[in-house]
């Protein structure tokens, strides 16, 4: 048997570095810096790699008019009864908000109310004059408010010398929308 073996001499030391000593004298540890060309490229390859396989809208749209060409008549038909059912839908929709409105619904609880209405057994008219009849907390208001309306006398320098309002006259009012209205009527009075 040999009398030698592997083993290294003590004198010898590891030459493999520390961890330590690694990340201190390796340039990666500091960060890369892009140019704007380098980033274009980049970005254009990733670009390349996501479409990679797609077609392209002129190829899609053909491909949409080959796959409508060879559809049955019984198909087209379909589609296009699928199509007025979504309208007829829709329009009723509308016919509804546009009548719970009308019944003097308030803006903010239409959307409801024709929901619930809908959802009721028989005509959507009657429904709703029945729910409107059990739910009154959800009508009125819709009324515009009346215009406060003001009688005004006629200025004396506009009538001729006769009896109108004053300034003085104008500036008590206490009521301050009449006392505005006034105020307009008889601009000519306050220059």
């Amino acid at each position: 048997m040999d009398d030698t073996t592997n083993t290294t001499p003590a004198t010898e030391e590891n030459t493999t570095p520390s961890a330590e000593e690694t990340t201190e004298n390796t340039p990666a540890a500091e960060e890369k810096t892009f140019t704007q060309a380098e980033l274009d490229r980049i970005v254009q390859r990733e670009k390349a790699k996501a479409s990679k396989g797609k077609p392209s809208k002129e190829e899609w749209a053909e491909f949409q008019e080959y796959k409508k060409s060879k559809q049955t008549d019984s198909e087209k038909i379909a589609d296009l009864q699928k199509r007025h059912d979504e309208l007829a839908a829709e329009n009723a929709a509308l016919k509804n908000s546009s009548a719970a409105v009308a019944a003097g619904c308030k803006p903010e609880f239409s959307e409801f109310v024709v929901h619930k209405v809908s959802q009721m057994d028989g005509e959507f008219s009657d429904n709703l004059e029945a729910f409107k009849a059990e739910n009154p907390q959800y009508f009125g208001g819709n009324e515009k408010p009346e215009k406060p309306t003001v009688t005004l006398g006629t200025s004396p320098k506009i009538s001729g010398g006769n009896s109108g309002m004053t300034r003085d006259e104008i500036v008590s009012i206490s009521d301050p929308v009449k006392r505005q209205a006034a105020m307009r009527a008889n601009i000519h009075l306050f220059r």
